[in-house]
């Protein structure tokens, strides 16, 4: 059995479908007004962790309530002893952007990862990300003084996990006179440029004189109609131009795509 079909399994012993009878109970005990802003009709859907146990072992749940089509939720049951854990609430937050428009499976995860820290830290937890550590030396060595312990709950950063899911690709590879299709990133609204070009390096310098946070998250040789294949496939998520919002799905589909030409 590989290890995705494992979390693919252990996501159906910890995943509940909340239905609108549930979602109003939960309502009632939940004191976040966000998921009572779902309940009244005035936002789209709500995030949130609730602490089940603070004993010997920390059991908490993870819900997402969307009312977009009438009250319909989702839950999962984790622990934070779970060497499981972070690969499930991935797991989770892919399976909600599959089950709801409008959903990004990284800001899912960094969401709920943020609602676990905050709790975790209200529990007198220190909580740390790999994210954070870059800003240390690679042998730094953290001193928590008065707390229970100290727990890794990772975000993602969305430049270094694109970057890894198409490969890390290495610009010096790319070959002076031919056509390229790019992905950029714009880390300051989440945008995404699908854009042509023979020098896709130079290009990513170009725009980031104008805005610093664009940068090139892949590459592939390809024909330049391709790139009018997937402005066309993508046209319901143009912001502007060349510029689109994509979730991890879309990349999923554009890497399908362009599988050929790898």
């Amino acid at each position: 059995m590989t290890h995705l079909q494992n979390i693919e399994q252990l996501f159906q012993t910890i995943y509940s479908p909340l239905d609108k009878a549930t979602i109003l109970r939960l309502n009632e005990q939940y004191s976040d007004g966000g998921l009572n802003n779902v309940v009244v009709g005035l936002q789209k859907e709500c995030f949130g962790a609730l602490l089940m146990d603070d004993t010997n072992e920390i059991v908490y749940r993870l819900f997402c309530v969307n009312g977009e089509t009438g009250l319909q939720g989702d839950i999962v049951e984790l622990t934070i002893s779970n060497p499981n854990r972070n690969y499930l609430v991935f797991y989770s937050s892919q399976f909600l952007e599959h089950k709801y428009s409008g959903l990004d499976t990284i800001i899912t995860f960094n969401t709920f990862q943020t609602q676990t820290r905050t709790f975790l830290e209200q529990l007198n937890y220190l909580t740390v990300s790999s994210t954070e550590f870059k800003n240390y030396a690679p042998d730094s060595l953290i001193l928590a003084k008065d707390v229970k312990g100290i727990l890794n709950v990772p975000l993602i950063h969305k430049k270094e996990f694109y970057k890894g899911f198409f490969g890390n690709k290495n610009i010096s590879k790319i070959e002076q006179g031919e056509d390229y299709i790019y992905i950029m990133l714009n880390s300051r609204n989440n945008l995404m440029k699908i854009g042509k070009s023979n020098k896709p390096f130079y290009r990513e310098k170009t725009l980031q004189g104008q805005e610093p946070e664009i940068m090139l998250i892949t590459y592939w040789k390809a024909p330049s109609t391709i790139e009018r294949q997937l402005h066309k496939e993508f046209s319901h998520k143009r912001q502007r131009g060349e510029w689109f919002n994509l979730s991890f799905k879309d990349l999923q589909k554009i890497k399908e795509i362009m599988t050929n030409y790898e």
